[in-house]
């Protein structure tokens, strides 16, 4: 066995593997400094600590803060904004929040509340969304309402501008493009807002991309209720009259809508 401190190229280990069958060695082995970083931090940390000075301690603590600081803001979140919730608004009324719109700000924008005039690649500093509600992680705004297509068996997809579709196996849909802001990306709420908007300022980091959304997802519209489509049955037109399957998972027949999913 040798062991080095550094990562040796592949044509030094290629030499140290044919030097070592030259002696005799059947099975050579070299330990690499990535190799031994991956097994100090996986199975003897208390070496890390001891030899290195480094402690993973301080990163579990760090997670624990995070934890309880996105379970006390979900909490803070839920008293607040669930009292601006609509009274009037119907237990099935598409639009948990009847329609409250919030402001999404960068903590990094300045040109609030003017347009941001910038040009920089990328969305802008601060912009105006349509809260839809909460989820595990987050919450979930209205980010556009989208044409698409669906079948008797919930394979669906989004109508791009000018597309076709064979229609006596799918029917024309509305539905809401939702985006997911989670909890750990949210700095601070006033939920009074200013007198520019008197309703929510969140203030993100938009750390994933440029931008503060972990995920979306679809939502179909029918009448006064939403329904859930599931992405790994999301459809791609890749020519006029003809739709194939994104995944090769089997069909599953979709339960008739005798209640309203869950979001």
């Amino acid at each position: 066995m040798v062991v080095v401190a550094c990562d040796p190229s592949r044509a030094a280990y290629d030499d140290y593997v044919s030097f070592a069958g030259s002696k005799g060695v059947l099975t050579p082995l070299l330990w690499t400094a990535s190799l031994l970083e991956a097994r100090l931090y996986n199975e003897r940390r208390d070496l890390l600590f001891a030899y290195f000075g480094i402690s993973t301690a301080s990163e579990a603590r760090d997670r624990e803060r995070a934890i309880v600081r996105n379970i006390g803001l979900r909490k803070r979140l839920r008293r607040e904004l669930n009292a601006l919730r609509r009274k009037e608004a119907k237990p099935f009324q598409a639009g948990p929040f009847s329609h409250l719109r919030a402001i999404v700000h960068s903590i990094d924008d300045s040109s609030y509340p003017n347009a941001d005039a910038t040009e920089e690649v990328g969305i802008s500093g601060w912009f105006r969304l349509e809260l839809w509600d909460f989820y595990f992680n987050g919450l979930e705004f209205v980010m556009d309402v989208e044409r698409g297509f669906i079948d008797n068996e919930g394979n669906w997809g989004v109508a791009e501008e000018g597309a076709e579709w064979d229609q006596s196996r799918f029917r024309e849909i509305k539905m809401y493009r939702l985006a997911r802001i989670p909890f750990e990306n949210i700095v601070e709420v006033d939920v009074d807002g200013d007198e520019y908007y008197p309703e929510p300022h969140l203030f993100c980091r938009f750390a994933n991309g440029g931008q503060p959304y972990e995920g979306f997802r679809n939502l179909l519209l029918d009448g006064d209720e939403t329904w859930p489509l599931e992405e790994d049955r999301r459809l791609v037109a890749p020519n006029e009259k003809s739709v194939r399957l994104r995944t090769s998972k089997p069909t599953v027949k979709v339960k008739p809508p005798g209640r309203r999913a869950r979001r």
